[in-house]
């Protein structure tokens, strides 16, 4: 088109190129403006910065503070370590002797407690209920009390008071009884002997005996503010450690036997330690609402039932790996509680030099120092406080004479105990020490007068054929634990303290019968897992419930010949 000969085409194109015109000229004129100075740039900068924190600071804050608060909750959970009581520290250091036998009972009463039942003349499992009136009337119930016993103790430690006999041998007994009635009559009532997982079978009647355990406290102790919740949480202590170490624990076991690639073994590995990780932080619940004097209670329960469970679980291992898994994992468990330590001794020294210079409290709670040279005065006090105003005065007035006492009270506390912190780090060291090395020689100890037994046929343990290679790695566990050990013992003596002393301190101030109560139900527990009789097929096949079958050996049933 010819925009000459178009009038209104003309007119729209010269109104274009006057704009372009002027939008050329307006970026030169800007190219020429000076460029803004660094002292403008700057300004403008901080303005922006004040404005948005003027609209944003109390989020900032926040922000701030929420990740101070979770930083300094993961230090406290990880590093920081609550305080014994006073009490508890003094009933630790009047028991603080030298004393072999302890230890001796604590590794023999166990292992004679489990022979005891695993050694009777039991009769074939495929021989019926009424010729297997030795398992029904005598082993049962006897595990059914073994394992019972330390559920007593256990309400004692959290009720901090001894109870009577009659919650201590009464209520395991009555309870006991419970179990065992229900047994013959399900074995009737399913046509069939041995009865399924029957040591589970009496845990409901177990449960229903727990009110008649609160019945038997003491009116002094019932009636205390808190019993009723340290009663449920004694009670929800030992549910938690049956569901992860009693039932999870052996399911794992048979997890890891159908495990033929080692990938897949070093996952089972894992999830064993994940587990014992989550109960572990059930514990620390636990102890943070009963106080910290319950604290190696539940750490000796917790260890002793992982271990037995841990030496359960060799039998099934079949690759090294997983035993360096297991034993890394130690290491650095130790690694971790002597740095605890370590940092808690630092605390300690912080302490003793604040002593040795002389830093007293006054009756009203506030630091004086005391100097050689000076005595602090005091104002002339009130009439109605005279009385008091002066005992704190005289108090002050010899604040130097003081000092000299509390720093020597101090310096002898720390040289043989440490404060209540340094003892709950080094209390928990000990007592996770001896439970790792006193198991794996308890289990070889029971191994080997099994194999030498006529009722080895019956037990899980002997009857696989894997006796001996579970016997090595746990004279390896053994070695090593024992290792680790004696380097607790000769690093804490080396800081001045005296580990086998302490250790018994601990033992028996927080109560000697829950420790052998505990490691026995332990043991026991499992040993009763393994009994043909007690009919604990973790597979699932319960052969001898399908037609006529005669027992072979194990859980293995053959169908019966015609």
């Amino acid at each position: 088109v010819d925009k000459s000969l178009n009038p209104a085409l003309r007119a729209v194109s010269t109104m274009a190129v006057a704009c372009e015109s002027s939008t050329e000229k307006k970026e030169e004129e800007k190219e020429l403006l000076p460029s803004p100075d660094d002292a403008v740039i700057v300004t403008q900068s901080m303005c922006l910065l004040v404005q948005h924190l003027a609209s944003h600071w109390e989020a900032e804050q926040e922000l701030r503070q929420e990740r101070s608060r979770l930083a300094r909750k993961v230090k406290d959970i990880v590093l920081v370590w609550n305080c014994f009581s006073p009490g508890f520290m003094q009933r630790i250091k009047d028991q603080m002797w030298l004393d072999p036998m302890l230890f001796v009972l604590l590794l023999l009463v166990p292992v004679v407690c489990v022979l005891s039942m695993l050694l009777l003349p039991y009769a074939r499992p495929d021989a019926g209920l009424e010729a297997n009136w030795v398992h029904v009337f005598i082993a049962y119930p006897l595990g059914c009390v073994i394992c019972y016993l330390p559920m007593p103790h256990l309400v004692g430690s959290c009720m901090q008071a001894k109870l009577p006999y009659r919650c201590t041998i009464l209520w395991p007994l009555i309870a006991a009884a419970v179990s065992t009635i229900p047994l013959p009559g399900l074995a009737m009532l399913i046509g069939s002997y041995p009865v399924p997982f029957a040591p589970a079978a009496g845990s409901w009647s177990y449960s229903l005996s727990m009110p008649v355990l609160w019945l038997f406290l003491p009116q002094e102790i019932r009636s205390r503010p808190q019993a009723k919740k340290r009663f449920l949480f004694a009670a929800y202590a030992l549910l938690s450690t049956s569901l992860i170490f009693c039932l999870a624990y052996p399911m794992l076991n048979i997890w890891l036997q159908s495990s033929d690639e080692l990938g897949h073994c070093i996952l089972v590995a894992f999830t064993f330690l994940a587990a014992r990780w989550a109960f572990e932080s059930i514990d620390i619940c636990i102890t943070s609402i009963l106080g910290p004097d319950f604290h190696p209670t539940i750490i000796w329960s917790a260890e002793i039932f992982y271990q037995v469970a841990l030496c359960d679980f060799f039998r099934s291992i079949q690759y090294w790996q997983m035993i360096l898994v297991f034993v890394c994992f130690d290491l650095a468990e130790n690694l971790y509680y002597l740095y605890c330590f370590h940092s808690q001794t630092h605390v300690r020294r912080e302490k003793r030099r604040r002593a040795q210079q002389g830093v007293t409290r006054t009756c009203s709670g506030t630091l004086v120092r005391a100097e050689p040279s000076s005595i602090p005065v005091r104002e002339q006090p009130s009439d109605s406080s005279q009385s008091s105003q002066g005992e704190c005065s005289r108090v002050v007035a010899r604040s130097s004479t003081m000092s000299v006492g509390h720093t020597g009270s101090v310096l002898a506390m720390d040289s043989e105990l440490g404060d209540g912190i340094c003892m709950s780090v080094v209390s928990s060291m000990l007592l996770r020490a001896l439970a790792d090395l006193l198991v794996p020689i308890q289990f070889l100890m029971i191994l080997g007068s099994l194999y030498f037994s006529p009722s080895a046929k019956y037990n899980n343990w002997i009857a696989e054929g894997q006796a001996s290679r579970t016997a090595c790695y746990l004279a390896l566990s053994v070695s090593i634990e024992l290792l680790f050990f004696s380097m607790v013992c000769c690093i804490l003596r080396h800081r001045g303290m005296r580990p086998l002393q302490l250790l018994r301190g601990v033992i028996v101030g927080s109560g000697f019968a829950w420790y052998v109560t505990c490691t026995t139900a332990a043991l026991t527990w499992y040993a009763t897992l393994q009994l043909v009789h007690n009919g604990c097929d973790f597979h699932f096949n319960f052969q001898w419930l399908h037609g006529s079958t005669v027992w072979e050996t194990a859980h293995h049933w053959e169908s019966a010949p015609l």
